[in-house]
């Protein structure tokens, strides 16, 4: 069949703009399962940064006390040290198992063994 300017047309529709159109709509349909991934990815870093936050203000806590009990106690320097330094290691410790615990197989760092789980 031919135009009035004496272009064929395709009655069918199965020329090369339905081939463009069904190629745009499988790379359209890629790009929005990207954007899934990658929009996924964002909230579990968001989540992550929102538990290593609330374990970072529980070490501050801890420090808190910590410089309150050696006031009103007068605890020894080594005393107070170690107790420091025992509860930031478990603070920093179950943060880091709530992390892995949520931390999804298609995280882009890929699987990488904590400095904290090296013993």
């Amino acid at each position: 069949m031919a135009a009035a300017d004496g272009r064929e047309i395709d009655p069918t529709g199965s020329g090369r703009l339905a081939e463009r159109l069904t190629s745009l709509e499988a790379e359209f349909r890629l790009l929005r399962e990207e954007f899934v991934r990658t929009r996924d990815l964002i909230e579990d870093r968001e989540k992550n940064g929102r538990t290593l936050i609330e374990a970072y203000k529980q070490v501050m806590g801890d420090f808190t006390t910590l410089f309150e009990a050696q006031r009103k106690e007068n605890l020894k320097r080594d005393e107070s040290v170690r107790f420091l330094l025992s509860s930031v290691e478990t603070r920093i410790l179950s943060g880091l198992d709530r992390l892995a615990d949520h931390t999804s197989d298609d995280d882009i760092g890929g699987e990488r063994k904590s400095f904290w789980r090296r013993k």
